[in-house]
């Protein structure tokens, strides 16, 4: 990716955010920072990020041969020299933050499920009062925070900073060079509980948001136990007045609090999930100053439909698609919207590989089954390595076998829409939802196709 800067950037500012660097003492302007050498031109910075597939190290030599200044581990004229590429660029986004003239606030985002859409929820809301930057789609890891820092313009006010992780670590490395001023914890789930072990882990490991913020103040659900040592804080929640942010959520509409202000309004996006990322990002919008009022004024601009609700229409049925990602949680929340969506008299479901769940693989995948068997759909399709366990937890919760209908191969998803072309029937609404690298999206162009 190649990132503007807005506000560029001379090779001595570089080589002083970045501590352990060794160069030559030079004051070339610095206006784009590429971190693929394909897209180099003269006079940008080249930084090599090291990958686990592919070492950026490999191509300094053809950037430096197209006029760029390189940020690498090797040395020589035209380079800056530093141990590690990826903290280096992190701290020059650090660095850059600093420069922004007119920057108030600084939001990071993270939770287990929700991230993505309490971001664009907030970007919406705080636009109104705000010149705000937000983390494009989902560059919300260790190379995207960065990224998005550096490309706000000079006249950005907010930055709101999705921040996803797989490991212990991660948040803390992201918040330092963020230093958010507001963190946003969206939930406690059982993502990349493979990697972590725990709920307890998982917690411990969003926490890290604080570790860059000078005087911590978090927006978090109202009775997670996980959060309980958070002292200063928001608390948000759907139909439970005991927050200090909360909404009464129906179908059509939906009533938001705060003390003795209330709102009644009409709520595009459905699903009681929603409505919590709503919660969220109206509780992180009152840290920002902004009323009730306009924070009202503004949800009515959120579009009535999101990426992830947006029906397809395929042959003779109609597709949900959600498979960008997955937990327990999420998949949970998916098939309630599902159930609540009554113009479709037939509802049906093609549930995939939650991944990163280790040892708490089959455990979770039966739960999902029982969860599944349980929401009122007519049929469930199985895709992927614990199909099974999702079918046992299916069968246990009541569903009987002649409405399941199994595929383990992932490799073979031709089977799995051939099996929804045969036992589909015209005007059914199916929900696709797994993690994304099990591949669901296979299915539907097979289905476009056949």
């Amino acid at each position: 990716m190649r990132i503007r800067l807005d506000i560029p950037l001379y090779t001595e500012e570089i080589i002083n955010a970045v501590s352990s660097a060794k160069a030559e003492k030079n004051a070339k302007k610095i206006e784009y920072i590429t971190t693929d050498s394909r897209e180099v031109e003269r006079g940008d910075l080249f930084v090599a990020l090291n990958g686990p597939y592919e070492s950026g190290e490999r191509y300094v030599s053809e950037a430096k041969s197209r006029g760029a200044v390189c940020l690498s581990r090797q040395a020589g004229s035209g380079i800056i020299t530093v141990s590690d590429t990826l903290l280096s660029l992190q701290n020059i986004a650090n660095y850059y933050k600093k420069k922004l003239p007119k920057l108030k606030y600084t939001a990071g985002v993270t939770g287990s499920v929700g991230k993505t859409t309490t971001k664009d929820f907030l970007k919406t809301i705080a636009s109104g009062q705000y010149n705000t930057h937000a983390t494009y789609k989902n560059f919300n890891n260790h190379i995207g925070v960065p990224l998005t820092i550096l490309s706000a313009d000079k006249d950005t006010e907010l930055l709101i900073l999705e921040m996803g992780m797989n490991h212990r670590g991660e948040i803390s490395a992201l918040s330092k060079c963020a230093c958010p001023d507001i963190g946003i914890i969206t939930n406690i789930g059982t993502a990349h509980i493979g990697n972590l072990g725990s709920r307890e882990r998982i917690a411990e490991a969003k926490l890290e948001i604080k570790d860059g913020m000078s005087s911590p103040h978090l927006i978090i659900p109202y009775g997670e136990p996980l959060l309980s040592c958070v002292t200063h804080k928001t608390t948000f929640a759907v139909n439970n007045s005991l927050a200090d942010i909360y909404i009464i959520y129906n179908e059509e509409k939906i009533i938001l609090k705060s003390g003795t202000e209330s709102y009644e309004l009409s709520f595009g996006p459905r699903g009681q999930h929603m409505a919590e990322c709503l919660c969220a990002a109206t509780a992180a919008a009152t840290r920002l100053g902004i009323n009730l009022c306009d924070i009202v004024r503004q949800i009515s601009s959120i579009q009535d439909e999101i990426p992830r609700q947006t029906i397809n229409s395929v042959k003779h049925f109609y597709i949900l698609p959600d498979y960008y990602n997955a937990s327990f949680e999420s998949v949970s929340a998916a098939l309630k919207l599902l159930s609540s969506m009554k113009k479709y008299k037939r509802r049906s479901a093609l549930l995939g590989t939650v991944k990163e769940l280790g040892e708490k693989g089959e455990e979770i995948h039966k739960k999902i089954g029982r969860c599944a068997a349980t929401s009122g759909i007519q049929s469930l399709f199985l895709f992927g390595e614990f199909s099974d366990y999702m079918c046992e937890g299916a069968l246990e919760a009541g569903m009987t076998p002649d409405r399941i209908f199994i595929n383990s191969n992932e490799s073979d998803p031709e089977k799995t829409a051939n099996q929804i072309i045969k036992f589909s029937l015209p005007g059914e609404l199916i929900l696709f939802k797994a993690s994304n690298a099990t591949g669901l999206c296979r299915i539907v162009d097979l289905l476009r196709h056949k």
